[in-house]
């Protein structure tokens, strides 16, 4: 799941730090932020597939430590608070990027709560289609 993260969430930040001089450290937050969500969407996929992983015998960070199940199905929610609240204290130039971040996390959140009846597959459809919400940003 970290890895899948960190490879998302690489290719999308490589666009906008090769844009100019400099972007690069004011990117951190946003690209921090992403990499959470990233993170978040792989951590509640592999929450969600517990059966099909034990089933075929793979390891997920949900079978790897079962006590955790709890904290990765609120990690949307924190992940939204804090982009909320960075969106709030930061630089206009990153504003933007946090406020999609949040809405990304409290969509994911969103489909974490009612994965139980959409199913597991279109979950997982949602969830990765909630990657796509800095997308919105070019539609300004």
């Amino acid at each position: 799941e970290f890895c899948v993260a960190i490879i998302v969430t690489c290719g999308a930040a490589l666009y906008p730090a090769t844009l100019g001089s400099g972007s690069l450290p004011v990117l951190m937050i946003p690209v921090l932020s992403y990499s959470l969500l990233a993170l978040c969407n792989c951590s509640l996929i592999s929450l969600w597939e517990r059966e099909v992983d034990t089933i075929h015998r793979r390891q997920s960070l949900a079978l790897q430590h079962r006590a955790i199940a709890g904290v990765i199905g609120f990690a949307p929610w924190t992940l939204c608070g804090a982009c909320i609240i960075g969106s709030l204290v930061s630089k206009s130039t990153i504003r933007p990027l946090l406020v999609a971040a949040a809405l990304g996390a409290a969509l994911l959140g969103l489909v974490h709560l009612r994965h139980g009846s959409l199913g597991r597959m279109k979950s997982r459809v949602l969830a990765d289609l909630v990657l796509l919400t800095p997308l919105l940003l070019l539609l300004q």
